[in-house]
């Protein structure tokens, strides 16, 4: 079965680079920014659903058929893990006291 959505984020991703073909360029770029092993970049967990899915979902009367809608719940759950290990390491070194501070001095 051909796999239609990637997730990237925590440091991992399922594509990169050299899938803009099939994940556009934003999506190849933001896999290749989150899971490049030298580039350790911050890049905040999502999905890219791919250009096939794209196509498919404009001659189909905007219609993306049950595969994808099966795919997008395991993601995210993939989404969440990272979240929460996000959650932890903010909490675990103090910035939490950080974001509470500026978010009482804006009056929210």
């Amino acid at each position: 079965m051909a796999k239609y959505v990637y997730f990237f984020g925590g440091g991992k991703a399922d594509g990169n680079e050299s899938m803009k073909e099939l994940l556009g360029g934003k999506g190849a770029n933001l896999a290749e920014m989150a899971g490049h092993k030298d580039l350790k970049l911050p890049v905040p967990p999502g999905f890219t659903i791919t250009t096939d899915v794209c196509t498919y979902y404009y001659k189909h009367k905007k219609s993306s058929g049950s595969t994808v809608s099966q795919e997008v719940p395991l993601t995210d759950v993939q989404m969440r893990t990272v979240a929460y290990r996000l959650l932890e390491e903010v909490e675990s070194t103090g910035v939490q006291r950080i974001f509470t501070r500026v978010h009482e001095e804006m009056g929210e």
